[in-house]
């Protein structure tokens, strides 16, 4: 947007020298009968040196300003492809935690069918060793889940239970 606002400063500059020129020209042709003095050409000279000086400091601003831009927008491109790379890195974390939760949801639902298998065959008057047998678990195991169980559990009745 800048480059474009320096382009039409340079632009008009250029168009307010060639209506000067134009202007001079008529103004000398309707002068024919009394030529210029030294002075009024020395000034238009001077004044034409200092608009192509305008001219070129405005040049040159243009193509700093062009190079700035060219720089910062290499930048931003570089900024916004480590975004993206981190933006898929983050995407793939939150898979994973997903994938974990949906594992520890699994575990937790397979601890409780478990829990609630072994207060079925407890109450259904199998031992403690007759359902670690049927369940292929280590009675200390089977006594583990028991003891995690909530307090309220009715098996909580039954873990004393053996023999």
């Amino acid at each position: 947007m800048e480059t474009q606002v320096w382009a039409i400063g340079q632009l008009l500059i250029d168009v307010a020298l060639l209506a000067i020129i134009l202007f001079m020209a008529r103004a000398r042709l309707d002068n024919k009968e009394k030529p210029q003095s030294e002075g009024e050409v020395e000034r238009i000279g001077i004044l034409l040196e200092e608009m192509k000086r305008l001219g070129a400091d405005l040049e040159n601003n243009l193509k700093e300003k062009k190079e700035l831009t060219d720089s910062l927008m290499g930048e931003l491109e570089k900024r916004l492809e480590q975004a993206e790379e981190i933006a898929e890195r983050l995407d793939r974390l939150v898979e994973v935690y997903k994938a974990e939760d949906r594992l520890k949801e699994a575990k937790q639902k397979a601890m409780v069918d478990t829990r609630k298998t072994i207060e079925t065959l407890l109450e259904e008057g199998l031992t403690k060793e007759q359902v670690s047998k049927r369940l292929s678990i280590p009675v200390g195991e089977l006594d583990l889940i028991l003891k995690l169980q909530s307090p309220t559990s009715t098996s909580l009745k039954l873990v004393g239970r053996s023999g």
